[in-house]
């Protein structure tokens, strides 16, 4: 039997020596015995080192204030602590204390587990996930370039066409009697212009955006009547709006309200707004542009009784490149960047 126990605790002493933590037992407050691990967190080179210290002097910053207590006096359970070995290295480790009985003395059993890699593992995962977020905004800002490029080309495209097929019926025509030839010249030099307009507010568009991420672009402000020039720039295209069957309505609850503005830059975001107003609604509907006064600030409304937008789109319609529907945009025609100069 006394063989058996002899074996027994050369067998303890060697799993506790060779355990993944760190085991101390503590005596008066001070180190009686340390197992190697419990050696090496500690900074320490043998056992030697560390008898007769204080192990709450391992204890760095305010961990031991926030030790949580058991309900047996003097237990400590699962806390997170920062240690100072004695090489000045601060080690993220798990603290637990328990009251034992060590050869008839009152002692405390002290378990260490070094959770320095949770934190390393915990900061790689982060960093991961930034990597990854970036990496996916760098891919969807990638894919929504190719597709504004391709709605580019696409809208370049349409108005150079319809000019070249303009021109082409004007010559092909041009031997035809004067008056039938003129009559003719009118309607098709008519869809000259309005395209030639559509390819100047295209390029103007690009070159407005191009200023804006330079930092170029500066408001020229002065004082003017913003309702007067919301008024002109509405009854501008108000033509071409009712030419598509639709109602262009004008309402204002004021004359004149004085204001320091930038009018040609009133008149891109207004040009902008009814466009996109006018490609989304329908034979029959009708378009209304609202003025209000109130007081500090003045609104401008833009309305259409058309298709609408999805109210969880809403907040994307002004982001650049942003289409609600790729194959009605593409049917409507559209660049993704009229809104987002709005």
């Amino acid at each position: 039997m006394e063989e058996i126990i002899n074996q027994n605790e050369h067998c303890y002493d060697w799993i506790i020596d060779n355990s993944g933590n760190g085991i101390a037992i503590i005596i008066d407050k001070q180190i009686s015995y340390a197992n190697s691990t419990a050696v090496n967190i500690l900074g320490a080179k043998n056992l030697d080192d560390l008898k007769g210290r204080r192990i709450y002097d391992f204890i760095g910053g305010n961990s031991l204030k926030s030790l949580r207590f058991t309900n047996q006096k003097n237990n400590y359970e699962h806390n997170e602590i920062i240690i100072k070995n004695l090489n000045n290295e601060l080690i993220n480790a798990e603290f637990n204390v328990n009251k034992i009985n060590y050869r008839n003395k009152s002692a405390q059993l002290l378990i260490i587990k070094d959770i320095s890699y949770r934190n390393e593992i915990k900061t790689l995962k982060n960093e991961l996930s930034v990597s990854e977020d970036q990496l996916n905004k760098t891919n969807e800002h990638n894919k929504m370039l190719t597709e504004f490029f391709s709605n580019i080309s696409h809208e370049l495209k349409t108005p150079i066409n319809v000019i070249l097929s303009a021109v082409q019926l004007l010559i092909c025509q041009s031997e035809e009697p004067a008056d039938n030839f003129n009559e003719k010249l009118s309607l098709l030099l008519n869809v000259v212009k309005q395209n030639g307009y559509r390819l100047i507010r295209l390029v103007n568009n690009l070159w407005d955006i191009s200023k804006y991420d330079s930092g170029y672009m500066k408001l020229e402000i002065h004082n003017y009547n913003i309702v007067n020039i919301v008024e002109e720039i509405t009854l501008s295209v108000a033509e071409y709006i009712e030419s598509k069957g639709v109602t262009l309505l004008f309402d204002t609850d004021t004359e004149e309200r004085i204001m320091a503005v930038d009018a040609d830059k009133i008149e891109r975001i207004m040009l902008n707004l009814l466009s996109n107003a006018v490609k989304f609604t329908n034979d029959g509907d009708e378009i209304t542009v609202t003025i209000k006064d109130n007081e500090d600030y003045v609104s401008v409304c833009v309305k259409d009784t058309g298709i609408g937008i999805p109210e969880d789109k809403l907040k994307m319609i002004f982001d650049r490149f942003a289409q609600i529907d790729k194959t009605l945009i593409r049917n409507k025609e559209g660049s993704g960047i009229g809104l987002s100069l709005v």
